[in-house]
């Protein structure tokens, strides 16, 4: 073997170990007919599940499933976020997909850049949030807090540029199951 295909490979096998252990929980959507959420992942509970890395969170909108799930893993399983059209402060929200503009960079802690995409936008009548989602064990993780400076950072500098207000609000599982029956200015404040 020529000596630069060895140190090449050896290159490669270096930034794969850097790389393999950076990855944080992917959040999934699943909706039966595409009706409540026309951009979800998968229109099956079990098509979510096995796809799904231990960790990852299956958000599930209204519907019929007539199936068997079969769950090998540990997985943050969730209803739709009806939370949310209930709240009567809460003029629209979104979830950022890919295809929105919304790219926050951030530095892991080797220096290297990285792009983080929030989970959802919430919109009041006098400021806009943005929203992550987290499982339980989540935060601890060095890329979720180097991402959790780099959104309020953001939120600050476009606070400033648009002269309204933006929030980073990190929402855990068990502290949504915490403060679910709170008003959602209430749940912010809680959380902040």
């Amino acid at each position: 073997m020529d000596k630069k295909y060895g140190i090449l490979i050896i290159c490669a096998v270096i930034l794969f170990l850097c790389f393999a252990g950076t990855a944080s929980a992917k959040t999934w959507y699943v909706d039966d007919d595409l009706q409540d959420f026309s951009y979800a992942d998968f229109t099956k509970i079990q098509n979510a599940v096995n796809i799904a890395s231990p960790g990852d969170i299956i958000i599930v909108y209204n519907g019929t499933y007539p199936e068997n799930i079969e769950v090998d893993k540990q997985l943050n399983l969730w209803g739709a976020p009806h939370y949310l059209d209930n709240q009567d402060e809460v003029i629209a929200y979104t979830k950022v997909l890919r295809r929105f503009p919304i790219r926050i960079l951030y530095y892991d802690k080797e220096g290297y850049p990285h792009y983080y995409r929030p989970d959802f936008i919430v919109k009041t009548k006098d400021q806009f949030y943005m929203i992550e989602t987290k499982g339980i064990g989540f935060d601890d993780m060095t890329t979720v807090q180097l991402k959790d400076e780099s959104a309020e950072k953001w939120c600050e500098s476009i606070s400033q540029l648009m002269g309204i207000k933006w929030q980073y609000v990190k929402i855990r599982e068990d502290m949504f199951e915490q403060f679910k029956l709170l008003k959602f200015s209430e749940m912010v404040d809680n959380l902040s």
